[in-house]
């Protein structure tokens, strides 16, 4: 009852927000196996004639750091502010550091709001390689924000590189069949835009790829919280 509850709470949740979804012409999403070189993908994308979509890939079999920073909520609820502070950390990073940029990803920028922080801040994820007072330093630089944690990941994916590929435009559906007939190849689909119903906004399938991700661990999270929990009453009760 509760577990069917929750699902159809979260297919509510998500109604109003997938109306309308349309293929993008020219991308195909793609995830490689871990054990794929960088060698094996570059020869393998190169037969095909496609090319990576401006940043990626991103390896996720990397180790990585995310670094917690504390920011005013004017900033977070307004929009263009809170654009403009991400896009000048961006900017700096890639002026400071033009040969090994510090930070992860091409979306290493989220927005959370935790209780044991006081409220919202920036997670902003760092390159394995980056030292934990390197990366609080530079976000200490930016005078609207203030490092409060440190926590550093080592990732146990058994997906490695992945990304958007670039590909002619007609050729996504024969591509899609072909590549992913290949055993490095963990999965692949034509990349796809989901609009809103209340504002123009447009999610790429990517971007939905780590929604469901976030959905999911917090799904988890307060299932095995509450069972946890019931345990322990049990216990008690006894």
């Amino acid at each position: 009852m509760t577990k069917s509850f929750f699902v159809f709470f979260i297919f509510l949740l998500l109604l109003p927000v997938l109306v309308s979804a349309g293929d993008i012409p020219g991308e195909l999403v793609v995830s490689f196996a871990d054990r794929a070189t960088e060698g094996e993908i570059s020869s393998l994308i190169d037969s095909y004639g496609l090319e990576w979509a401006n940043g990626f890939p991103i390896n996720f079999n990397q180790n990585f750091l995310t670094v917690y920073a504390s920011v005013s909520e004017q900033i977070i609820n307004d929009a263009p502010s809170l654009s403009a502070l991400i896009a000048n950390i961006k900017a700096r990073d890639a002026e400071l550091y033009p040969d090994a940029e510090l930070l992860f990803s091409a979306w290493p920028i989220t927005v959370g709001s935790f209780k044991k922080y006081g409220g919202p801040v920036l997670m902003v994820t760092f390159n394995g390689f980056v030292k934990d007072e390197s990366a609080a330093s530079f976000l200490n630089s930016f005078e609207d924000l203030h490092v409060v944690d440190v926590s550093r990941h080592e990732s146990k994916s058994k997906i490695g590189t992945s990304g958007i590929l670039l590909a002619p435009e007609g050729r996504e559906s024969a591509l899609v069949k072909e590549l992913g007939k290949n055993p490095l190849v963990v999965s692949i689909r034509q990349n796809f835009s989901v609009e809103t119903q209340s504002a123009t906004t447009t999610f790429n399938s990517w971007t939905l790829v780590v929604l469901g991700v976030v959905i999911f661990c917090g799904a988890l999270f307060f299932w095995r919280k509450r069972k946890r929990n019931k345990t322990i009453k049990n216990i008690i009760d006894i």
